[in-house]
């Protein structure tokens, strides 16, 4: 091996586990939520989305996932959030929201990201507000609902994904 091209296979060597843990995302599928007891009797789940089913309620669906470490480091670096879902009317919105919760008890949101009116399934990206440190003792969990004013419109949530 030639002198000159060793910094290069090192900085090669010592940057490329950097830049794996930095791509490793973490993402929620409709069917792994853990639905709230309030929305029981007015939802369906499929497996492309979490909808009002047909009981003809208003009331917002709500689902949670625990957020877990993908990169075993502690310190993820996300800094987005990425929502799927289908917002057909101003009389119906997505949300995501992420939670720290500490051991004590006390819940504090730290980001949040929302759907926009579309004719389509959409993905909306939002800036995740806080950095997630898994050290500090906190957990966290990611909450979606699913909201309308109106039978008139399904709203569809699709995923959830922090990068």
């Amino acid at each position: 091996m030639n002198i000159k091209t060793l910094p290069a296979v090192l900085a090669f060597v010592l940057l490329a586990p950097v830049a794996v843990w930095a791509q490793t995302a973490w993402t929620g599928v409709p069917g792994a939520a853990v639905i709230d007891e309030q929305s029981v009797g007015i939802y369906e789940a499929t497996p492309g989305g979490i909808n009002h089913n047909a009981s003809g309620s208003t009331s917002t669906i709500i689902g949670r996932y625990n957020l877990t470490d993908t990169t075993g480091f502690g310190t993820p670096g996300w800094t987005k959030i990425e929502l799927g879902a289908y917002d057909p009317s101003p009389s119906s919105q997505v949300m995501i929201k992420v939670f720290r919760i500490n051991l004590l008890g006390t819940t504090s949101m730290i980001s949040a990201c929302g759907s926009g009116d579309a004719a389509f399934i959409t993905k909306w990206q939002c800036n995740l507000l806080t950095p997630i440190n898994f050290n500090d003792g906190n957990v966290y969990t990611v909450e979606v609902s699913i909201s309308r004013s109106s039978t008139s419109v399904s709203p569809i949530f699709t995923g959830v994904r922090l990068f």
